[in-house]
């Protein structure tokens, strides 16, 4: 079987990479099941936490981060060209793999939406590490986010 996890980056030294490289590495090596570890911001930065050779790890190369130095309309503009070629990256890469499951793990509106819109057939998994009060709680952005993510999963969804 073939799982494919889904993920900006893997350079941080947090919870989520933790749990996200342990569980993979744990798949990988116990289980015997092909896993790829698809991130499209990890550049030239290390993976955070040890990853097993039996991990395959691919980097789509589409940082969003260097973003931010520009002011919001021209952010805005980069954004876009950045996220449809992240699109069509994300579905040639999927034509070519033919994953059984995808496993995004992450909430934020891009990630969800490339698993959700991709015309390649598998089983979507969406595992979130954060919880849903922390999402709902006084952040904007936030709610902003999930409620995006809830509009764009029934419209593709019906």
């Amino acid at each position: 079987m073939k799982i494919v996890y889904v993920y900006p980056q893997l350079a941080h030294r947090a919870g989520t990479e933790r749990i996200l490289i342990d569980k993979m590495n744990y798949l990988a090596e116990k289980e015997g099941y092909d896993i790829i570890m698809l991130t499209y911001e990890q550049a030239n930065h290390e993976i955070a936490y040890p990853l097993s050779p039996k991990v395959r790890h691919v980097d789509l190369g589409v940082c969003f981060y260097p973003l931010y130095r520009y002011n919001r309309l021209t952010r805005f503009f980069k954004w876009k060209k950045k996220d449809q070629q992240l699109q069509r990256l994300f579905n040639a890469f999927m034509t070519l793999e033919h994953p059984d499951i995808v496993v995004s793990v992450t909430y934020f509106a891009e990630v969800l939406s490339l698993v959700v819109q991709c015309p390649v057939k598998f089983v979507k998994v969406l595992e979130s590490h954060i919880g849903l009060r922390y999402i709902l709680n006084n952040d904007s952005d936030n709610r902003k986010n999930f409620i995006h993510w809830l509009v764009t999963i029934q419209k593709n969804t019906c």
